[in-house]
């Protein structure tokens, strides 16, 4: 199984609607998981697991929207950024498996690692986004006054749009690496923990 599960970012554009500096909104949603053994749980996950990119469902899928609230200012003959707030929604869908009567000791400690593992990648997901949440504030309130508003919000608006997608490349980039460690290092959680398991 490929315990590497790509993000899906909803990433919209709505400067006219208001939004709390900084606010946050989080939420999980669960798939059911079915399955006595490894291979029946990697089944279940190919069937009922989130669609991402490509048509592929994975066993775990975080989706974050931006949605931004720019005002802006005349003064002294120009005009600048009087406040920036981005508001942030992030979804996480993660698998949840209720051990059927036939499974053993081991098998629910093979899925506890595999759930956890999961749950950790997609909250690096969602900490990304919330990174680039306040970078994108930051950037937008230190904008340099422009002559008019309209040339203000042309550039606010072409900041914020570069900035979403930074956060999407390092959100690609953030997979790309845990795709070269992340087999192994749960390989070796499920190893020591059932050698745990083992010795008691």
């Amino acid at each position: 199984m490929n315990l590497v599960h790509a993000l899906s970012a909803a990433l919209l554009l709505l400067p006219t609607v208001p939004a709390v500096a900084g606010s946050i909104s989080e939420r999980t949603t669960y798939f059911m998981v079915q399955g006595t053994t490894l291979d029946e749980l990697n089944n279940s996950f190919g069937r009922g697991g989130p669609l991402l990119g490509g048509g592929e469902r994975h066993g775990g899928k975080t989706a974050v929207t931006f949605t931004p609230a720019f005002d802006y200012a005349e003064r002294q003959g120009g005009c600048s950024v009087k406040s920036a707030s981005v508001r942030l929604n992030v979804v996480t869908t993660l698998p949840k498996w209720s051990p059927p009567a036939g499974a053993t000791r081991e098998m629910t400690i093979l899925w506890r690692t595999m759930r956890d593992e999961i749950a950790t990648h997609e909250s690096r997901h969602a900490a990304i986004a919330k990174t680039w949440q306040a970078r994108m504030e930051n950037e937008i309130r230190s904008l340099p006054p422009r002559a008019t508003c309209a040339d203000m919000k042309r550039v606010a608006d072409m900041a914020f749009r570069g900035d979403l997608a930074e956060h999407d490349r390092a959100q690609r980039n953030f997979d790309r690496v845990e795709s070269s460690v992340a087999d192994t290092r749960v390989k070796r959680r499920i190893d020591k923990n059932l050698g745990q398991f083992v010795l008691r």
